[in-house]
């Protein structure tokens, strides 16, 4: 089960040879008909399945694969009606299934009957993980999901060319569906972590059977979550004078809630406490409002002008909106009475309640427990539960961004590029740990000011995860470009720009992109204010661009301007570039992965 020493040293003894494929088959095929003149049809399908099966020479780190498929299929319809004006109707389906950490094992038997954990709820070997340590890690969460996304695209844009004005009218929409299969963050068969905190090694503390962190797995359970999004827009471009033109337009759009379709969700409110069953007591399906607010209502503006022959000026303003989420981890179809994650963290304690070879069971359910009846649960049925709770006033994401640029034109070889490009979002998608004790002073800490009116529940659960859309960004950059041609071969493009970019949440989606960023919970989830910083890919000043030099060697050229083909071949037609890059670094967050705080916190 374990590989053989390949040294007498005490670390680094042993090794993983790990193995992966990448097998992808895909193909594409077109169809464009006319009917007639002014109809014109066209129909695309696309099919592409991967598929990378990862081997590993350790038994007990197991072997993955994940796969993805994706089907899609678009039609369109191309109506000319007069000379002036035309019509573009489109629909479009798109299907991806993606299957990750599918589990294999390249030996028989199960982890309970070789090593007696109690509580397993797989044959597999709960991940053992060593923070800070010296050993990677053996086991496996076998967090196995199978995610199956369906969206349904259709629109109409009807263009109409008059006069000075370009103008076109039309409407989108998007019919998403999910369908998921997620076992929660703890994954199928469980983890256990262990630290430095008792021992002072993590190793030691694995053979002392005294974990840090537990998390029981659970077999998952299976939903659907709908929602669509409906716009409307209206775009005029208008040459108003031979030096003036404007881009003026305004979309609505609007994005539903996420509904589960079986209202097999519900909600736990992070003021009261109190828990919301989809359709009842007033509470709409999705157990979170609909928003309709100014974000609704997208403006459009673009201005050129051109000042003199050689300089134009232009600037722009839009509003965009988008509905982020936080992925499948976070969503509502996960608490009960659906089978819930349970866990428990001992890194405040000094000594743990929970040793090895009690495997899961100090957070197992209570029996003659139930979680059905939600109102009616006793408290303790809760223990150690991992539930979720979104905010009523979750909402689409609202992005502003505008720019101002002036081009002007030195001679017929060069072009300077100058402007200031900004933008301003709100209302991004962040995650917090509702169940995070709030920080007084050094040793000293009171209970989450969530759920107060429910702190018998409080005092059971292991973990709330709240969502929110309370995150902001914003970006400012001056940019300049110079583009030029000389007379005697050399071409180039120069460009430099200074930015900053500032935040207070790295995304929930660009937590792995990078490993020096800070993580997507907010440190203190009573304390924004205190996470705003630069964000993870800011960087503050770059240069680069390329300079092209055409020899002057061969036919037509300054030197060898009458040789022959066969020389020209050889000496002629050569270039020399240099393609030159410099910019900043990233910035680095510096982290712990120990509690100090004492307030339960990531």
């Amino acid at each position: 089960l374990y590989p053989t020493p390949v040294n007498s040293a005490l670390q680094g003894n042993a090794y993983n040879t790990k193995a992966t494929k990448t097998n992808d088959d895909q193909g594409d095929g077109r169809l464009d008909f006319a009917a007639s003149k002014n109809d014109h049809f066209m129909g695309r399908f696309s099919y592409n399945n991967l598929n990378n099966p990862t081997l590993n020479s350790v038994a007990y780190l197991y072997n993955a694969s994940n796969v993805v498929t994706s089907w899609n299929f678009v039609t369109g319809y191309t109506r000319t009606v007069s000379s002036n004006i035309a019509n573009d109707a489109r629909l479009g389906v798109n299907y991806v299934q993606v299957g990750q950490n599918h589990i294999s094992s390249s030996f028989s038997g199960s982890a309970g009957s070789l090593f007696g954990i109690p509580g397993l709820t797989t044959s597999l070997l709960p991940a053992m993980s060593f923070s800070g340590g010296y050993a990677t890690g053996i086991g496996t969460k076998a967090s196995i999901t199978n995610n199956y996304d369906t969206s349904i695209q259709y629109s109409d844009v009807l263009s109409w060319v008059h006069g000075k004005h370009n103008t076109r009218f039309g409407f989108q929409g998007w019919r998403i569906r999910t369908t998921g299969l997620f076992n929660g963050n703890n994954g199928q068969a469980g983890s256990f972590s262990f630290s430095s905190l008792y021992s002072g090694s993590p190793e030691t503390n694995f053979l002392l059977g005294l974990p840090t962190q537990i998390g029981a797995g659970n077999p998952g359970g299976e939903w659907e979550q709908n929602n669509s999004v409906f716009a409307g827009f209206v775009q005029d471009d208008w040459k108003l004078t031979d030096r003036l033109t404007l881009n003026l337009g305004l979309r609505y759009e609007t994005h539903t809630p996420f509904v589960e379709a079986h209202n097999k969700e519900d909600n736990w409110d992070p003021q009261t406490g109190t828990f919301e069953l989809p359709g009842q007591n007033g509470n709409s399906n999705a157990l979170y409002n609909s928003y309709n607010g100014y974000g609704n209502y997208q403006p459009r503006l673009g201005i050129a002008y051109q000042l003199e022959p050689k300089t134009t000026v232009r600037a722009s303003y839009g509003l965009s909106t988008f509905m982020e989420g936080t992925g499948l981890g976070l969503r509502l179809p996960q608490n009960p009475p659906q089978p819930i994650s349970a866990s428990a963290n001992y890194s405040t304690l000094t000594y743990p309640t929970t040793t090895l070879d009690q495997g899961f069971t100090p957070i197992a359910v209570p029996a003659g427990c139930t979680t059905a009846g939600l109102q009616s649960a006793a408290p303790i049925c809760y223990k150690g539960a991992v539930i979720f709770s979104w905010d009523k006033n979750v909402q689409p994401a609202k992005s502003s961004q505008w720019s101002l640029f002036v081009e002007h034109q030195f001679s017929r070889s060069a072009i300077l590029q100058i402007g200031y490009v900004g933008q301003a979002t709100r209302h991004l998608t962040n995650a917090q740990l509702l169940t995070q004790l709030v920080w007084k002073s050094p040793g000293v800490v009171s209970p989450s000011p969530y759920f107060a009116n429910n702190q018998a529940v409080l005092n059971q659960v292991a973990y709330i995860f709240g969502t929110f859309s309370e995150a902001h960004q914003s970006y400012h950059a001056l940019q300049t470009q110079l583009d030029g041609r000389l007379n005697h071969g050399l071409s180039y493009n120069l460009s430099s720009s200074w930015s900053r970019c500032m935040t207070n949440s790295q995304g929930f989606f660009g937590e792995g992109s990078q490993s020096s960023g800070p993580g997507a919970w907010w440190q203190n989830s009573y304390n924004p204010k205190a996470e705003t910083g630069a964000c993870y890919y800011n960087v503050k000043g770059d240069f680069t661009g390329y300079l092209i030099y055409e020899l002057p060697f061969g036919r037509g050229k300054q030197f060898g301007n009458q040789m022959n083909r066969a020389a020209d071949a050889v000496v002629g037609g050569w270039k020399v570039s240099v393609i030159p890059t410099f910019r900043g670094g990233f910035p680095l967050t510096l982290s712990s992965n120990d509690d100090h705080s004492g307030t339960n916190s990531f």
